[in-house]
C-alpha cells in the first residue's frame, strides 16, 4: 500500500499537482473465505490494521484521510468475501479489529518521525 501511495504522489507531482491531497479509501482484509483475494486470517488482521493505520499516519506523502473498509458486514455466507470485511461483527462491537484500529489511530495521531516514502 505504501508503494501505491508513493506512486500516486509521484504521478500527481509530475503533473504539477504536488499540493493535491491523497485519500486512502476502502482498504481491508476479509477473513473468509480462506485464500480469497486480500484474505487475512482473523488472528492476524488486527495487527495488519494497526500497523497500516499507524504507518499511513506518518507518511510524508500528503495524505488527507484514510478510510478502512468497512465497520460491519453481514457474516452470513462463508464463500462470499464481501461478507467478511467488517471489523466489528454484527453480534459484537468491541472486537480485536476495532481495538487495533483505535491503537493504530493513536499512533498515527501521535507526534513522531515522518516516514520518507515520497520524494519531496
Amino acid at each position: 500500500m505504501i508503494s501505491t501511495v508513493a506512486r500516486a504522489r509521484t504521478t500527481l507531482t509530475s503533473l504539477g499537482l504536488a499540493s493535491v491531497p491523497l485519500y486512502v479509501t476502502e482498504f481491508g482484509w476479509p477473513t473468509l473465505p480462506p485464500h480469497s483475494q486480500d484474505w487475512a486470517p482473523e488472528r492476524l488482521r488486527p495487527g495488519y490494521i494497526e500497523r497500516t493505520i499507524a504507518t499511513l499516519g506518518h507518511l510524508n506523502c500528503g495524505l488527507a484521510m484514510t478510510i478502512l473498509y468497512t465497520w460491519v458486514t453481514p457474516e452470513h455466507d462463508p464463500a462470499d468475501r464481501e461478507d467478511w470485511f467488517g471489523i466489528s461483527s454484527p453480534a459484537r462491537v468491541d472486537t480485536p479489529d476495532v481495538q487495533a484500529l483505535t491503537a493504530g489511530l493513536r499512533v498515527a495521531r501521535a507526534s513522531g518521525p515522518q516516514l520518507q516514502a515520497c520524494s519531496g
